[in-house]
């Protein structure tokens, strides 16, 4: 689904009242909705994007344990971040600690 269509979509149901707030969260939080998984990885570039700053900044974060990096058991590098903890970080909570 295009972001605009997803952006017209929660207008709707934040619009209508028949519609309570738990299943409005629940309807938004869908992947169907947004059109991407909450925990999709994001590379370090993206997330930098996402956080608007530099890729060195991204890597500040993870070192002081803002961001955590995920890590595949055959892997010694970090794959990227989760885009739910990005999210997160950018709604101003914190990582969740998987």
């Amino acid at each position: 689904m295009k972001n605009d269509t997803a952006r017209l979509l929660e207008s709707v149901l934040r619009s209508d009242d028949t519609v309570s707030a738990v299943e409005r969260n629940r309807l938004l939080k869908s992947e169907d909705i947004g059109g991407v998984p909450q925990d999709r990885i994001v590379r370090r570039a993206e997330a930098a994007v996402l956080l608007g700053r530099g890729v060195k900044g991204v890597d500040r974060l993870a070192n002081r344990g803002v961001l955590k990096k995920v890590m595949f058991p055959t892997c010694k590098k970090g794959a990227g971040f989760r885009l739910s903890d990005i999210a997160n970080l950018i709604s101003g909570g914190k990582a969740e600690q998987h």
